[in-house]
């Protein structure tokens, strides 16, 4: 869409980062009620053409109390040719709306229009200081991605990281609360929130992570137990080294070979051995190793870095939990004993190793007639080409003591 569209993306992206949420809309979509109670703000790109009755419409949501900006102009002709009725009444309307409303070249402006308003800018960041809809501060101070949607007791927000630094700052919400809980979504975890006497809410996320917030505004507060935000102590760190591999499933043959791997753990594409490249399995990464005695108020994170793709943890033949995406991180201060301690991290791959390799034994593998794995170019294509992809654990793994605050 980048490429394709670019002023399109652009104008999205620029809303966004200016702290707000958007929607694409149609000219049929906009004739509706739901138009006014969805959106406080009509925004019109900077367009050439536009049907009359689109430019009715619009000058009636404002009319009825509604907010349309338009950026950079006003549109200048209906679409098509052979249209002489539509374009005089084009014509009418516009001139009424040029005869009000103008453009700055360096500011953004409002007029009232009826009971709503008209906002004539010359970029989107400016017109937007002008919207009543409620603005995300976390995108535009701490380069948060967020989506907000309401319920009878509040707010629900799902948030990411979605940037190369860690985050561990109180984030203003664009909407108040008198509680804030968190929603774990890869372990499940309830707890309650930090705030401040501003209503701020302490957000710890590493990049690449995501939470769901659920606000509470009525009087109805929920008992839970606090979040534990952590303070790493990462020159504390233990980094587990000399592991074994051993293969638990794999395709096409069955791999019973146990590899021995010094120091770090490496992805079995780089052990040597040409089976494993193209290999479609579940690989068991496992290492033995001495703990200390455990620190009071303190947990220890055991970090699996690069994980190529899913990560099953059992510490000591306990299941500690799964791990499926960024970051690799799991909390097994409840699974760690005092002196010797088993790891094993079950490693499942994707199958484009498998699938290259089908593919240059000439095995037809595509079991379906329909034209649905295709190249960039929606064309057949084969994957015989590939290079093997990493397949494994990609990083040292390491147990970071954090102070629990």
């Amino acid at each position: 869409m980048e490429k394709r569209a670019p002023k399109f993306i652009e104008t999205v992206q620029t809303i966004i980062k200016s702290g707000y949420d958007v929607d694409y809309v149609s000219d049929r979509y906009l004739l509706s009620d739901d138009v006014t109670r969805r959106y406080a703000t009509i925004i019109v790109p900077d367009v050439r053409f536009m049907p009359a009755a689109t430019l009715r419409r619009l000058l009636s949501i404002a009319e009825q109390g509604g907010q349309v900006m338009f950026v950079r102009s006003f549109p200048v002709s209906v679409p098509g040719y052979g249209k002489a009725v539509e374009q005089q009444e084009f014509l009418t309307l516009i001139q009424e709306l040029q005869s009000k409303a103008s453009f700055h070249p360096e500011q953004a402006m409002s007029i009232r229009w009826g009971q709503g308003s008209i906002v004539t800018s010359p970029d989107y960041a400016a017109g937007l200081q002008f919207s009543s809809a409620r603005r995300e501060p976390m995108r535009t101070e701490q380069g948060l991605s967020c989506i907000r949607r309401s319920n009878p007791e509040g707010y629900h927000y799902f948030v990411s990281n979605l940037q190369g630094r860690d985050i561990d700052t109180y984030v203003t919400l664009g909407v108040k609360a008198k509680q804030v809980v968190f929603y774990n979504p890869m372990n499940g975890q309830i707890d309650l929130a930090k705030t401040d006497e501003q209503g701020r809410v302490r957000l710890q996320l590493k990049s690449g992570e995501s939470v769901i917030l659920r606000t509470f505004t009525d009087g109805t507060l929920v008992q839970l137990k606090p979040h534990k935000y952590l303070n790493p102590k990462n020159e504390s760190a233990m980094q587990l080294v000399d592991w074994t591999l051993s293969f638990k499933e794999s395709a096409p043959v069955k791999i019973t070979q146990t590899y021995s791997v010094k120091g770090s753990p490496k992805p079995w594409t780089e052990l040597g051995d040409s089976v494993l490249n193209a290999t479609m399995a579940t690989g068991v990464y496992k290492t033995i190793f001495n703990f200390p005695k455990k620190q009071p108020n303190t947990a220890y994170i055991l970090d699996l870095g690069d994980v190529r793709e899913t990560a099953h943890v059992l510490v000591n033949g306990t299941d500690a939990g799964m791990l499926f995406a960024v970051p690799f991180r799991l909390d097994i201060t409840d699974y760690l004993v005092d002196g010797k301690n088993t790891l094993e991290v079950a490693v499942a791959n994707l199958p484009a190793n498998r699938i290259a390799q089908l593919d240059r034994d000439g095995v037809e593998w595509r079991n379906f007639k329909e034209i649905n794995v295709v190249d960039l170019n929606y064309k057949n294509t084969l994957y015989d080409k590939w290079k093997p992809v990493p397949s494994g654990l990609n990083s040292p793994v390491r147990i970071i003591p954090c102070k629990v605050e």
